[in-house]
């Protein structure tokens, strides 16, 4: 478990607006990866664009490799593991690649280019800013470690997010049971006053096992509008974090 404090600011999407109580300051954890940066399955089509191997065998190659199985969608594919793994993980999906697919490569620029490849999406910043703002406390939660974050969010972590958590999961881009209840601790809110905004549904259905809200985080979305507070009453139930 790897975990690194940083400072504070934020914004959600619409159709979560009532995933946040109207009263109780909540805590706000968000992954990266779809949220604050273009969905994985585009960073993946534009990684194999720019390590020219074809985006499906990647996938599918580093799905492999992490255990997860042929056929898994790209999230399931997540390269996180690859940062604690070095040149070893690199060349173990290399030679998934060539006797899989017949595909050979030099995958050994991995690191750079994903890092490269992982660009903000507008108006992230200013998101973060406006949770913060409300009273609500911001924290970055990921999978893998620090090393994999790309370095626009590395520099900007310490200034925008009251708290960094790193906790590698037992699978590929999954996070451990320990995460949730040190969220906890470090944000001091309950499980019930926290919520997880994620890209990946697998992690949000982590969150909601361990007592919190699970939003998950979709394609036009906006991280501001996802967490307004929404009128009191039977509406106000989020069909995302059922």
């Amino acid at each position: 478990m790897r975990a690194g404090e940083a400072s504070a600011g934020a914004r959600l999407p619409h159709a979560a607006r009532s995933a946040v109580p109207t009263a109780v300051p909540t805590a706000v954890w968000c992954g990266f990866e779809g949220v604050l940066t273009p969905a994985l399955p585009r960073l993946m089509r534009e990684l194999a664009d720019r390590l020219y191997v074809p985006a499906y065998a990647l996938n599918e190659a580093i799905a492999a490799v992490a255990g997860a199985g042929r056929g898994s969608d790209p999230a399931a594919a997540c390269p996180a593991a690859a940062w604690d793994a070095g040149p070893h993980w690199a060349q173990a999906v290399e030679r998934e690649l060539e006797e899989q697919f017949a595909i050979v490569c030099d995958l050994s620029r991995f690191p750079e280019v994903w890092r490269a490849v992982c660009r903000p999406c507008d108006g992230w910043r200013e998101a973060v800013g406006r949770l913060r703002r409300r009273g609500a406390f911001v924290g970055l939660l990921v999978p893998g470690p620090l090393a994999g974050l790309p370095d626009w969010l590395h520099r900007a972590r310490t200034e925008l997010f009251d708290a960094t958590a790193v906790f590698p999961g037992p699978q590929a881009g999954l996070l451990g049971t320990e995460a949730f209840a040190w969220a906890v601790r470090v944000s001091g809110r309950s499980a019930g006053d926290s919520v997880l905004i994620d890209a990946d549904e697998r992690r949000c259905e982590q969150a909601r096992r361990a007592g919190w809200r699970g939003v998950l985080f979709g394609a036009g979305d906006e991280l501001s509008e996802l967490l307004l507070p929404a009128p009191a009453g039977p509406s106000a139930v989020s069909r995302r974090t059922a």
